[in-house]
C-alpha cells in the first residue's frame, strides 16, 4: 500500500473506532454531551432575541364539558382561550345560584339542588370577553324495592337482660329478603313495656320476666314481623353513681385528643351497665365529637364542654370543663411549580401550587402577591405572567394567620426556549451531532480513502458498503450501555449521514476534475 493509502485508512479506523466508543457510552453521560450543547445554542438565542413580548389579546373563550346533572354529582368544565398564543389565558368561574351549583376556581361544577344554573367563564385580561354554559340539575329517580320478609339474628346472649340495664336496637343483627331492598325502615315494640321499655332504639329493662320484642316494617303490612322472646333476669344491673373525665383542654380542629370516661362506684361494686349519653354543648359555635375508641376530635373553632350522662336514667352525670378547639395554623408553607422555571419569559405564564404542611390546616386561604408588577402579575389561582425580563418576588399571605412565605423568580426574555422547546432541541441535536454529522465526516473520509483503490468497481462498492456496515454496527452497539437504546431509524439518519458525506465528496471530487481536464486543455493549446 502506498503512504498516503496507509494514511488514510489509519485516519479511517481510528474516526471508526471514536464512533464505536460513542455508542458504546452510557445514556446519561451521551445525553449530558448533547444537552450541553443544546443549553449553549439555547442561551444563545435567549440572549439574541428580544426582552419583552408582544401582547396578544384574547378574543374568545370556548367551554367544554357536560350540560346534565343529578343532585350530588360535579364535573370539570374546561375553558380554551383563543388564540391558542394568547399571553393571558387566565379565567374566573362564577355561578349564577350557588346554592344550586358551586364552582370552583378550576372549573369544577358541584350540583347541590334541582333547578337551572348558568356557569360563567371571563378572561382577567379583558372582562368583556365571556362564556357561558347552561346546566340543568334534576334527582336521581330510586325505585322502592320493598322487603318481602325481616329476620331477627339474635344471639342466645342478646336474648337476657339484667334489670335495670340498656340496650341498643344497632345490637341486633336485622336480615332483609330481597338483599337488595332500599326500604328498610322498621319499628320495635315490645309485647309488655312494664318489663322492658323501647325508646330511641334504646331497650330499657324494667322487672323481671318475658316480652316479646317485635320488628315490624314501616312500609309494607304484607310483611310478616319479627321478633324474640326477651327475658329480664331477677339480677340488677350495677350502674355506675358517677364518672371521671381525664382530657385535653386545648384540642383541634379534625385531630384526636385525649378524652377518657372511666365509670366509678364509691361502693367498689363490679359496674356491669356502662352504656352512656355523651353530649356536646357550646355558646360560642364551636363543636366537637365524641368517639368511644378514639377520644374527642374537633369539628370547629369555638370553646365546648363535654356532659357525660347514665342512659339508663340520665341522673348520673359529669360535665368536663372548658375545652378550646383550636384551627390548626400553617407550620409553612411552600412555592412550587410543574413547569421548569426558565418557562417564565415574557409573555408567557405557569401555574405555581402552595404546600401548606401540615396537611390538615384547617382553612388554607391565601392570597398571592408580587413585589413589582411591572415584571410579572399573578392571579389568585397562583397563575403568574412575565411581563419584561427581571427579578421578581412571590408572596403567599396565609388570611387566618398572616403567616407569609416569599420566593424570588426569575423572568426570562422573550425569546427564551420553553423546557419542551429545549427538550427538542435536545433531541435534534442528539441526532444532528450524535448520528448525522458524525457519519457525514465519516463519510468523506471513506470516500477519499476507497478513491485510493485502483479498481472503479470494487472502489465504489466497498465505498457504501462501509457506510452500511459502520452505520449499522454503531447503532447495534448501543445495545450494550445503559440507558441507551437500539433504534432502526437511527440507523436510517447514521446512513444518511454518510450518503451525503459520499455524495458530497464525490461532487466536489468532480467539479475538481472538470476543472483540472480544462486547464489541462487550455496549456496543451
Amino acid at each position: 500500500m502506498k503512504p498516503k493509502q496507509i494514511v488514510l485508512l489509519v485516519i479511517y479506523i481510528l474516526l471508526n473506532v471514536f464512533i464505536f466508543a460513542e455508542a458504546l457510552t452510557p445514556g446519561d453521560e451521551s445525553a449530558k454531551q448533547s444537552g450541553d450543547v443544546a443549553s449553549l445554542v439555547s442561551n444563545w438565542i435567549s440572549k439574541i432575541g428580544k426582552d419583552k413580548y408582544d401582547y396578544i389579546e384574547p378574543t374568545s373563550i370556548q367551554i367544554t364539558g357536560q350540560k346534565d346533572l343529578y343532585i350530588g354529582e360535579g364535573i370539570n368544565l374546561k375553558a380554551t382561550v383563543l388564540p391558542e398564543n394568547a399571553t393571558n389565558k387566565v379565567i374566573s368561574w362564577k355561578s349564577s345560584d350557588k346554592d344550586i351549583a358551586s364552582v370552583s376556581n378550576s372549573g369544577y361544577v358541584y350540583a347541590k339542588q334541582e333547578g337551572q344554573v348558568t356557569i360563567t367563564a371571563t378572561s382577567e385580561a379583558n372582562k368583556d370577553i365571556t362564556s357561558s354554559v347552561s346546566i340543568n340539575i334534576t334527582k336521581i329517580t330510586i325505585e322502592p324495592i320493598y322487603p318481602t320478609s325481616i329476620k331477627l339474628d339474635v344471639d342466645e346472649s342478646q336474648k337476657v337482660m339484667l334489670n335495670g340495664a340498656t340496650r341498643y336496637i344497632s345490637e341486633y343483627k336485622i336480615e332483609f329478603q330481597p338483599s337488595n331492598c332500599n326500604v328498610r325502615g322498621l319499628t320495635f315494640t315490645s309485647s309488655d313495656p312494664s318489663i322492658a321499655e323501647i325508646k330511641n332504639g334504646v331497650i330499657y329493662s324494667k322487672t323481671p320476666g318475658t316480652t316479646k320484642i317485635i320488628a315490624t316494617s314501616n312500609y309494607s303490612s304484607s310483611v310478616k314481623e319479627a321478633s324474640f322472646d326477651l327475658e329480664v333476669l331477677e339480677s340488677e344491673a350495677i350502674r355506675p353513681d358517677s364518672f371521671v373525665l381525664d382530657y385535653d383542654t386545648n384540642i383541634y380542629v379534625n385531630r384526636t385528643a385525649k378524652f377518657i370516661i372511666t365509670p366509678k362506684r364509691e361502693d367498689a361494686k363490679e359496674i356491669t351497665e356502662t352504656n352512656m349519653v355523651v353530649s356536646i354543648i357550646s355558646d360560642d359555635g364551636g363543636n366537637a365529637r365524641y368517639e368511644k375508641e378514639k377520644g374527642l376530635i374537633g369539628i370547629k373553632k369555638g370553646i365546648v364542654k363535654v356532659i357525660v350522662k347514665d342512659l339508663y336514667s340520665g341522673n348520673i352525670s359529669a360535665t368536663s370543663e372548658n375545652i378550646a378547639i383550636n384551627n390548626v395554623d400553617p407550620e409553612s408553607i411552600e412555592i412550587s411549580t410543574n413547569n421548569a422555571l426558565q418557562d417564565l419569559a415574557s409573555g408567557r405564564s405557569i401555574k405555581l401550587q402552595a404546600k401548606i404542611l401540615p396537611n390538615d390546616v384547617t382553612d388554607k386561604n391565601i392570597v398571592w402577591s408580587v413585589s413589582d408588577e411591572s415584571i410579572a402579575s399573578i392571579y389568585q389561582d397562583g397563575t403568574i405572567i412575565g411581563t419584561k425580563k427581571g427579578i421578581v418576588d412571590v408572596t403567599i399571605t396565609h388570611v387566618d394567620t398572616n403567616k407569609t412565605y416569599t420566593k424570588q423568580f426569575e423572568v426570562f426574555k422573550a425569546s427564551t426556549l420553553t423546557a419542551e422547546e429545549e427538550s427538542k432541541l435536545h433531541a435534534s441535536l442528539r441526532k444532528v451531532l450524535g448520528h448525522f454529522s458524525l457519519f457525514l465526516v465519516d463519510g468523506v473520509v471513506g470516500f477519499m480513502f476507497c478513491m485510493t483503490i485502483e479498481n472503479k468497481k470494487l472502489r465504489y462498492i466497498l465505498m457504501f458498503a462501509f457506510g452500511v456496515f459502520f452505520a449499522t454496527i454503531a447503532e447495534v452497539l448501543q445495545l450494550i450501555p445503559k440507558g441507551r437504546v437500539f433504534a432502526l431509524r437511527d440507523i436510517l439518519i447514521n446512513n444518511s449521514g454518510y450518503l451525503v458525506g459520499t455524495l458530497l465528496s464525490l461532487l466536489i471530487y468532480s467539479i475538481i476534475n472538470k476543472i483540472r481536464k480544462k486547464e489541462m486543455t487550455k496549456n496543451e493549446k
